[in-house]
């Protein structure tokens, strides 16, 4: 039988553990959305914000959720099958050795994903910090699933310093279960295998993994503290003034979006704007407008917050540097249109690299714009 259940969390676009200020703003964005016009999608969104917003019907809800999510995730899980082949089999192709590669993953069997790395990858990455780092990754992500698709061979690659001789490229889509939130999401990334030594190996093309092992230990040791505290969001995650996330709420959800850049190089780009305004006496009126038409043309799944005075920042989810260009004349054009004569901005674009920190990119993108950023 179909299950019916629903994810009012996920109608919502919301964490499990958000406050009631949150599910509000949620839904009035929502609300305001041309995706969600119809009446049959405002009535649904209105069945999920009355009991997420009602203390008793959420709670009951909230155990249905669970044991839901629970079987959702057991429904997931592989049955554990052998090795198409083994580590160093010259008759192996490309496709198994790194559907191989997945399933040991998969299979938490770290030593079998180890050994079918190529030997550039095995020089700078021993098996000892492999493991540490898989076993890291998996406290906070726990795969579920993957499926892999040939794009196309290449003469040579460079990953992050690391060169490889004829790789195969393959699409990656990879489900996973937040361990914290319990939640399925599902990312596509590209893989590589190289031909080493007469043998298909799979390119990792890490240099460092000592960065990321501390990151997933830290996002462990987060998402306990989350735990223990019984809450995620806290009345300092909204700015008051602007209704966006505050700074500490920024860098809180930002980091998952790090987290997914880290492990699977999904791309976002940070947009920064700085406020002119006219009426130097009521600079907060500005300012809240410009809050206002910001949220109002950012996508749902986007992230705008104030991170001081005078700075108003977005990240762009899934955004490449070139889209990200086409998206701020986007925002200009309709800040323009709106302000009028009351104010103008100039703005700041940065594509996450994956190697400075979150901070570090924030203050670059803020200094595009003429922005003297505070953390």
């Amino acid at each position: 039988m179909e299950n019916t259940f629903k994810d009012y969390y996920k109608l919502l676009q919301v964490h499990y553990d958000a406050s009631s200020e949150m599910i509000a703003l949620a839904y009035d964005n929502l609300l305001k959305s041309r995706e969600n016009a119809s009446p049959e999608r405002q009535a649904l969104l209105k069945e999920a914000y009355e009991v997420l917003s009602d203390t008793t019907r959420r709670t009951i809800y909230h155990r249905e959720w669970l044991n839901t999510f629970s079987e959702r995730a057991q429904f997931l899980q592989e049955s554990p099958r052998p090795y198409h082949t083994q580590p160093g089999d010259k008759n192996a192709s490309a496709e198994s050795v790194l559907d191989d590669f997945f399933h040991a993953l998969n299979v938490k069997d770290w030593k079998n994903a180890y050994l079918r790395l190529s030997d550039v990858d095995q020089t700078v990455i021993s098996y000892d910090e492999f493991c540490e780092w898989r076993t890291a990754i998996n406290s906070c992500y726990e795969m579920q699933e993957y499926k892999l698709e040939y794009i196309k061979t290449h003469p040579s690659i460079t990953l992050n310093t690391l060169t490889y001789s004829k790789v195969a490229e393959f699409m990656v889509v990879i489900t996973d279960l937040d361990q914290n939130t319990t939640e399925i999401s599902t990312d596509t990334l590209r893989k590589y295998v190289t031909f080493e030594n007469d043998v298909w190996k799979v390119c990792l093309g890490i240099n460092n993994l000592r960065p990321l092992i501390n990151q997933y230990r830290q996002l462990a040791l987060q998402h306990k503290k989350q735990q223990n505290e019984g809450s995620t969001y806290t009345a300092g995650h909204f700015d008051a003034l602007t209704g966006l996330l505050s700074e500490s709420g920024f860098y809180a959800e930002a980091g998952r979006e790090v987290a997914r850049n880290h492990r699977y190089h999904n791309p976002f780009s940070l947009l920064s704007f700085q406020i002119h305004c006219s009426d130097k006496a009521h600079p907060d009126t500005c300012l809240k407008h410009l809050a206002k038409v910001i949220q109002s043309a950012c996508r749902s799944t986007d992230l705008a917050a104030r991170l001081n005075n005078n700075q108003i920042i977005c990240l762009l989810i899934e955004t490449k540097l070139e889209n990200a260009e086409a998206a701020a004349q986007k925002f200009l054009q309709i800040v323009t249109e709106r302000a009028g004569d009351n104010y103008s901005v100039s703005f700041g674009l940065v594509f996450y690299n994956g190697y400075a920190s979150l901070s570090d990119a924030v203050h670059s993108c803020c200094q595009m714009a003429g922005l003297p950023s505070h953390y």
